[in-house]
């Protein structure tokens, strides 16, 4: 799936609709996103500030389960992901917040999760490498 698809299918799960009794409100979705890139890790990662091509997890193609909520608790969301050959993962999030994320995975039986915090501001990191895995 490409990038923009992705951000596309995570822009529309901020659609809400609320059902009154004379009518449908549709409030407006986000018109800025900012594409955070995730590698969580066992046993050793690099800092990084921005993501390039060259950056590499230590987990390819791992299946992660997330929970994100934002500081505000305007926003809430729990899925899975898979990281990629390059052992990390990607997720498209309105602009301007702070977060906190929740991963958790199962390797060799074993039940692996971390947490850390980060923002979408304009100028901030995105590229999280500073969450190990623990069981």
């Amino acid at each position: 799936m490409s990038k923009s698809a992705k951000e596309y299918l995570v822009v529309l799960m901020f659609i809400i609709l609320i059902a009154v009794p004379i009518g449908l409100v549709i409030y407006k979705l986000p018109t800025k996103v900012k594409t955070i890139y995730f590698a969580p890790y066992i046993l050793k990662t690099h800092s990084c500030y921005t993501h390039a091509s060259g950056c590499e997890g230590e987990l390819i193609d791992t299946i992660f389960g997330y929970n994100i909520a934002s500081d505000d608790a305007k926003i809430s969301l729990n899925g899975s992901v898979s990281s990629g050959i390059n052992g990390f993962f990607e997720l498209a999030l309105p602009a301007k917040k702070n977060y906190k994320i929740s991963v958790f995975t199962t390797i060799d039986n074993l039940f692996y999760s971390a947490n850390t915090t980060f923002s979408t501001d304009s100028g901030a990191a995105d590229c999280i490498t500073n969450f190990k895995l623990l069981n």
